[in-house]
């Protein structure tokens, strides 16, 4: 696996188990702002 894989994989789990907490934002919005940066960070 590759360092951004790595990161992005991580981002994503940090983002689902704070989906699946209560009282947590769960707009798609904040998801694709969430999502955004993460995809930005790849180095090329």
């Amino acid at each position: 696996m590759t360092h951004f894989q790595d990161r992005f994989e991580e981002g994503l789990r940090a983002l689902h188990d704070g989906l699946s907490k209560p009282r947590t934002r769960k707009t798609l919005t904040y998801i694709q702002r969430t999502i955004g940066p993460l995809r930005e960070r790849r180095t090329p």
